[in-house]
This record gives C-alpha cells, structure tokens and sequence, in this order.
C-alpha cells in the first residue's frame, strides 16, 4: 500500500500518532469508528516511524544548509568590509600620485628653464 493511497481513516492515524509526540506505541485513534487490521495498524506504525525518520533528517539537512549560509554571509560581509577598505587606499595612492606628478612637472618645467638660462648664458 502506497502512502499516496491512505484513506481519510489512515491519514487520520497518522495525524493522531504524530500529535502523540512520536510515541513508541501507537493505538487507534478512540474517536474514529472505523476499525482497521492489525497489519494495517504495523503498516502505519512503520510508516509513521519512517516519516517521522525521513522529517528528522530533512531538517537536519536544513540546520546544516542555514549553518553554511550563514558562514558565508559572514564571509561576504568580511570581504565586503575588506573591498571597501581598499578602495578608500586606493583613492588616497591616486591623489598622493596626481599631487607627484603636478610636483614633477613644476620641477621639469623649472629645470628647463634653467638650463635655458645657463645656455643663453653661454654655457
């Protein structure tokens, strides 16, 4: 019997044995007049039990997958941090480097006019 094939009853059961906090024994739910086989009743204790068992991992997998996601948010944000840091030195090397070369050409332009001044001297 294939789970997509529980009737409205044995979903019930399910739904009964899970609200009982996942215990060990399961019992027909009191309230439900339908009365269902002892195999049927095994079936869905190991079919509960299987559930119960498939949901417990999945969720574990969900824990790790939230762990990792946030460890690399974490490590965005760090590099981020990092990004940001280097473009601020970045922008300080380019002005340090337009205030050189404004620096070196003043100089040039004074030495050639010096050397100009010495040749028409005579040198």
């Amino acid at each position: 019997m294939a789970k997509d094939e529980l009737t409205k009853s044995q979903k019930d059961q399910v739904k009964h044995y899970e609200d009982a906090h996942y215990r060990q024994e399961f019992t027909p739910n009191p309230a439900d007049d339908s009365m269902m086989g002892h195999n049927q009743i095994v079936w869905l204790q190991n079919e509960c039990k299987r559930l119960v068992k498939e949901r417990d991992e999945m969720q574990a997998l969900v824990d790790k997958v939230k762990l990792e996601n946030n460890n690399l948010y974490t490590r965005v944000a760090d590099a981020l941090e990092v990004n940001e840091h280097h473009h601020n030195l970045n922008g300080k090397l380019q002005t340090r480097l337009t205030e050189v070369e404004e620096e070196n050409t003043k100089l040039h332009t004074h030495l050639d006019k010096q050397i100009d001044k010495a040749r028409k001297a005579g040198m």
